[in-house]
C-alpha cells in the first residue's frame, strides 16, 4: 500500500505527519501488507497545475483535485521503485 506523506515544506515532521504515521502503525497491525510512505509535498498544486494546462474547468478540478493528487503520489512511488530496479541491475564498477 502507498500512502502520502504530508511533511512540512522544510521536510520537519508535523502534527499531520504524525497522525499519518500513528495510522500506518494501526494498518500494519491490521493487515499484512508492506506500507510505503511517500512525500506529497506540492502534489496538490502538481494537479491543479496539470489540469489547468489541460484546459479542466475550475468545477471539474475541485471534484478531481484529490484524486489526481493520489495518483502522482503513486506515480512517485512506482518511479523509485523502476530507479530502485535500474540501480540494481547495474554491474558494480571497480575502481582501480
Amino acid at each position: 500500500l502507498v500512502v502520502g506523506y504530508p511533511r512540512n515544506m522544510d521536510g520537519s515532521i508535523g502534527e499531520q505527519a504524525r497522525f499519518v504515521e500513528r495510522f500506518v502503525e494501526s494498518l500494519q497491525a491490521a493487515i499484512a501488507l508492506p506500507v510505503e510512505l511517500v512525500d506529497e509535498r506540492l502534489t496538490t498544486r502538481q494537479a491543479e497545475n496539470a489540469m489547468r494546462a489541460l484546459n479542466v474547468k475550475a468545477k471539474r478540478r475541485k471534484e478531481l483535485i484529490d484524486q489526481q493528487a493520489a495518483a502522482l503520489i503513486l506515480q512517485t512511488f512506482l518511479d523509485r521503485q523502476a530507479r530502485a530496479a535500474r540501480e540494481a541491475e547495474q554491474p558494480a564498477h571497480d575502481e582501480e
